[in-house]
């Protein structure tokens, strides 16, 4: 998705985002903010991620400086630290 599609751009104070996805289920989200978030502006921006993946997950937001570009000049949006493996795993019935 791009940042257009899930609604950053509603988020007061955010200028970029990149979200890194530590487990199937648990997210950093990499926030450049300069004037900081306020908690309501956190809440959406959780809200609009979860959105955008389609499932329920953990949000964490951490203030950053900068979001690093690619040697292409681009921000990457989504960072996945999940082995593939992992995202197609079937379910146990428990």
């Amino acid at each position: 998705f791009r940042h257009g599609l899930f609604g950053v751009e509603e988020v007061p104070g955010l200028q970029a985002v990149q979200l890194e996805q530590i487990e199937v289920r648990r997210f950093v989200a990499h926030a450049v903010a300069p004037q900081g978030l306020s908690e309501e502006a956190r809440v959406i921006l959780a809200q609009r991620v979860i959105e955008a993946i389609g499932f329920d997950a953990a949000v964490e937001i951490v203030l950053v400086e900068d979001i690093p570009r690619t040697e292409r000049g681009k921000r990457r949006l989504v960072i996945s630290r999940v082995p593939f493996t992992m995202l197609d795993a079937p379910r146990s019935a428990n």
